[in-house]
């Protein structure tokens, strides 16, 4: 609150000096750390467990329990954890129910035994105890190996993904996603992080897939979805910096030249997102081709991830941050804290890249976070940037981020710093990272250009989904 009313001081001053005197008054901030730019890769509907429970060197009771067995509807026996190695292209294709009520009834009051009996229309159901390994995920493992891994993090709304994008701009969700499943709107009106970074000339991009730049700097007339929130503040949207939401290859192109703004937000295309199911596939329950497949969505995120590691300029300033923006209808034994009537949600995974990382897995802070458990969400990131560059509190507004406590928990910065893995540029990596023979730990990757193109939006456009599956399911 102090650094606020310090903040609003300071721009009181500078309107009442004389206008040649406040030209040259500029306020920057200055980061507290080696970080000078935050990258967050979010993608699409998996959870810890879905991705990560079987990840060598996990504590007890965060990772696979092979002894549960989850119950299933009456007269059908009860579903162990499997590995879907052998399948995964069938697991990813099919899909499951991941809305806010699916969410709330998986989670059963904290007992984290619905997560079959809540697909009641789904004949996959028990995909929702399949998990995945290094065979499965080779990227995403050796970046987990090489850097830091974080198995306490959550996504912030038990719900789907619209209003955990919206908490990953702006701490908070209009209160219909408290209370069950809410609608994008056009018209958010509570303050967004974008604020206090703009007071400061903290520089931001929100690099979406599908956005249009022409639509830069006007009124919306339609919704752009449940990824691309960010427009939906008419603030931000036609406001000073309204240029700085654009889309991936404006974000590819700036990478190119040794750019990066201080912080970045990047949300995927449909067909690289991870996001499981058919789409507009009329057979999604039969369906046996993913519409983001997970080699696609490896591949999206290790190029993004090369080409700030093949600058060393950028690589040696940045922290990455990539993160799942729900729980796609997968299991996870975690008991999230319920600290309001949001959530948190379930658990999902946080993989941090920098070379000041601690490599290995984390478990929290030892003091900070949502109670004993120090859980975090995805606040936490907007609590790192807060923190990083000394912007004002959010204590006015929520109590999510002045409570959770930053990530740089994960950071030492008086380390050796980590050297960059560089994975393939066409084909996925194996795991573990000493076995893959076309990795590298040096910048000699080619940079990536992804096969799909900017695909513009239209009106019948299948990746911007329909608002429910046949199922009554939010498709994202």
């Amino acid at each position: 609150m102090k650094q606020r009313l310090k903040l609003l001081a300071i721009l009181a001053i500078a309107l009442i000096v004389p206008a040649a005197v406040s030209a040259a008054i500029v306020l920057t901030a200055k980061p507290s750390t080696p970080i000078q730019h935050i990258v967050i890769i979010v993608q699409e509907n998996q959870t810890f467990n879905h991705f990560f429970g079987a990840f060598p060197g996990l504590l007890a009771g965060f990772g696979i329990n092979s002894t549960e067995c989850m119950p299933n509807v009456k007269g059908k026996p009860c579903v162990a954890p499997f590995n879907g190695d052998s399948e995964s292209a069938l697991v990813q294709a099919t899909g499951l129910s991941h809305s806010w009520q699916a969410a709330h009834l998986a989670y059963n009051g904290g007992r984290m035994n619905g997560f079959v009996t809540d697909q009641p229309k789904k004949a996959n159901a028990s995909d929702s105890m399949s998990y995945f390994t290094g065979v499965t995920l080779p990227d995403y493992w050796d970046l987990a190996s090489h850097f830091g891994l974080d198995a306490n993090f959550f996504s912030s709304s038990m719900s789907y993904s619209y209003p955990n994008h919206i908490f990953l701009v702006a701490g908070q969700a209009q209160s219909a996603c408290a209370t069950g499943q809410c609608k994008p709107v056009l018209d958010l009106t509570f303050e967004t992080i974008v604020t206090p970074m703009n007071a400061l000339n903290v520089t931001w991009g929100y690099f979406a897939g599908n956005w249009k730049d022409s639509k830069d700097c006007v009124a919306l007339t339609q919704t752009t979805g449940y990824w691309n929130v960010l427009p939906a503040f008419p603030a931000v949207q036609q406001g000073s910096t309204c240029h700085d939401i654009q889309n991936l290859p404006d974000f590819r192109n700036d990478i190119s030249k040794g750019y990066l703004p201080q912080v970045s937000w990047v949300t995927p295309m449909t067909n690289e997102s991870d996001h499981p199911g058919c789409g507009s596939d009329p057979n999604v329950g039969a369906c046996s081709k993913a519409e983001a497949p997970l080699p696609s969505g490896q591949l999206y995120v290790s190029n993004i991830i090369d080409s700030i590691e093949n600058n060393p300029t950028l690589y040696q300033s940045t922290a990455i941050f990539l993160t799942w923006d729900d729980f796609g209808g997968y299991y996870d034994p975690v008991v999230p804290d319920q600290i309001d009537a949001y959530g948190l949600g379930l658990r999902v995974p946080l993989i941090v890249m920098s070379p000041y990382v601690i490599q290995g897995i984390g478990y929290g802070p030892l003091s900070g976070g949502y109670g004993p458990t120090h859980q975090q969400d995805f606040t936490a990131i907007l609590r790192t940037i807060e923190d990083n560059w000394g912007l004002p509190s959010f204590d006015t507004l929520t109590s999510r981020d002045s409570t959770v406590g930053d990530l740089l928990w994960m950071f030492n910065f008086g380390q050796t710093p980590i050297p960059p893995l560089i994975l393939p540029s066409n084909v996925l990596a194996t795991y573990p990272p000493s076995s893959c023979t076309v990795c590298s730990f040096s910048s000699s990757s080619t940079p990536y250009t992804s096969p799909h193109g900017l695909v513009l939006p239209q009106a019948n456009d299948s990746t911007l989904c329909s608002p429910v599956d046949a199922e009554g399911d939010p498709c994202d």
